[in-house]
């Protein structure tokens, strides 16, 4: 799937009007969906440290942040995200195949979905207000006086402190880590609507990076831990994040444009709430609690 995802990222070069872009964009999404889920089960199975693994993809982040940055021209960022996407490809090529005891049955999709549907709403409800909160965040910083340079610092500062927090986080309790990570998501969103001053924005970003690696991992191992199926369980809890992605930028934007910035803040921390009430119960049924 890896290679598809090169074939997918390169296609894009091609597409001359909007309807094929948007085929183009759909054959990366369900690609690089496959591949992301099938990694994060490999990496289980190989008894990695998770939060460690989970890491690196905020250090992505970063990187391809900054080439966006310095590369001016769109025909070569798609150039680069080929390459780089053909250069995973081949370290996978690498990878050792883990050999299974036995032959399990194909997993069922409900029954993975059902196994552990409160840890999707959760991280659902969270992570759609924080797209919505994201789409408008560079926009809102603007209108409270910052610069681009500090608006990109600010940014940064956010997955700096998720590649160095997420490496440290699988020796506590998951459903523990889960919780205090929707908690501290609702801290943050609220503080974003009533500070301006560009100290208190650094600690909130601070904040917000240690929030979304403790719910992140957190979801992450209950969902990989609860069960068999952990492609399956690994595809769902992606595929949850995507929707969130896709659908909570519109609804930023609307909320923006009818109630201005701060309602966007409110909005997510409302839905904050919501996520923390469904997380808290599963914290308190976790073994040692």
């Amino acid at each position: 799937m890896l290679f598809i995802s090169s074939a997918a990222f390169a296609s894009q070069l091609l597409a001359k009007n909007v309807i094929l872009l948007l085929v183009v964009r759909g054959a990366v999404g369900f690609a690089l969906g496959i591949a992301t889920a099938a990694t994060i089960a490999y990496a289980f199975e190989s008894g990695m440290d998770m939060g460690k693994f989970s890491s690196y993809g905020s250090l992505g982040w970063i990187f391809s942040a900054l080439a966006a940055a310095q590369v001016k021209e769109t025909d070569l960022l798609f150039e680069l995200s080929f390459l780089v996407c053909l250069l995973a490809f081949f370290f996978s090529l690498g990878f050792r195949e883990i050999p299974a005891l036995d032959s399990p049955p194909p997993p069922n999709l409900w029954k993975v979905a059902r196994r552990n549907y409160l840890v999707y709403l959760a991280v659902f409800l969270r992570h759609l207000g924080t797209t919505a909160v994201w789409i408008i965040l560079p926009i809102y910083l603007a209108h409270l006086g910052m610069d681009k340079f500090m608006i990109g610092l600010l940014l940064g500062i956010n997955f700096t402190v998720q590649f160095i927090v997420m490496r440290y986080l699988e020796r506590f309790s998951e459903y523990k880590m889960f919780a205090f990570g929707q908690l501290l998501s609702v801290i943050v969103f609220l503080s974003f609507a009533f500070v301006s001053g560009w100290l208190y924005l650094i600690a909130i970003q601070v904040l917000l990076g240690i929030a979304w690696s403790c719910l992140y991992v957190g979801a992450l191992l209950i969902v990989l831990k609860n069960g068999e199926a952990r492609g399956t369980a690994g595809g769902i809890f992606q595929s949850t994040l995507n929707l969130c992605n896709a659908v909570g930028p519109l609804i930023g934007g609307l909320i923006a444009q009818g109630w201005d910035y701060r309602g966007v803040m409110f909005f997510a921390a409302a839905l904050g709430v919501t996520g923390m009430l469904v997380a808290v119960p599963r914290a308190r049924e976790a073994p040692g609690h």
